[in-house]
């Protein structure tokens, strides 16, 4: 199978693509109807809190854009706020690999919790069918895939209080234990996010791949079973947020 490198669908899917040893999560759909009137705020991965009550006097409260919720540890709860947006989005991507170790209910509740009701269903579909293509491909359960999805850099494209668009940059470790070689990929999400139930809903997702780095050659790959206990840590960018309790 080619690798595909932009893909689009009729709704936000997340289908898992397989290349010999290497599935991931392939979620795209055209982004379009969006003014080119932009805020760029190219910013490192947020997550941003208050500053506890019982903070020392003086100090400086941070804005508080989210998650302050979760459904089967995929991040809610974000506030109306290009901030707020930008942090949905990169909570988006983070949870990816959650997304594709749940369950089949535990996943459908998630994706109902973060997409817009426009795409939910669809989106639910999706997921169900290529859950059943990994299990073919790779014959394990979607429950075992090692996939570690960080988002590095993110921007606001363009902000409104009903929508927003948001590029994300993020490096992807993905495999499964069984093999000897888990692969490493970097690729760019432009999620496009609608308010809706008081938060922000996923509506549209594109992918591209890159930009990528060169790789370092003297740089020894580690085998399958010594990711396994890191892709079951929290998301460095969601600690601290109901998502880890």
């Amino acid at each position: 199978m080619t690798i595909r490198r932009r893909r689009p669908t009729v709704a936000v899917l997340a289908a898992v693509a397989v290349i010999g040893a290497v599935g991931w999560v392939a979620v795209s759909h055209l982004v379009g109807g969006r003014s080119s009137a932009a805020q760029r705020t190219s910013v490192a991965v947020p997550f941003v809190t208050s500053v506890p009550s019982s903070s020392p006097p003086g100090a400086t409260a941070a804005v508080t854009a989210g998650p302050d919720g979760d459904s089967s540890g995929v991040p809610t709860g974000y506030v109306d706020t290009a901030a707020g947006a930008r942090a949905a989005a990169v909570g988006w991507v983070s949870s990816l690999g959650t997304l594709i170790r749940l369950g089949p209910i535990a996943t459908a509740d998630a994706l109902r919790a973060v997409t817009s009701a426009r795409v939910a269903e669809a989106t639910i579909d999706r997921f169900r069918t290529e859950r059943d293509q990994f299990t073919t491909q790779f014959h394990a359960d979607p429950s075992q895939a090692i996939w570690i999805e960080s988002p590095l850099t993110v921007t606001v494209t363009d902000w409104s209080p009903e929508a927003a668009t948001v590029r994300v940059w993020s490096q992807l470790v993905v495999g499964v234990p069984s093999e000897s070689t888990v692969q490493v990929m970097w690729r760019t999400h432009t999620v496009v996010l609608v308010w809706e139930d008081d938060d922000w809903k996923v509506d549209d997702v594109t992918q591209v791949e890159g930009p990528t780095p060169q790789a370092t050659p003297e740089n020894l790959p580690s085998s399958g079973t010594e990711f396994e206990a890191m892709s079951k840590w929290t998301p460095a960018v969601l600690a601290g947020s109901s998502v880890e309790d």
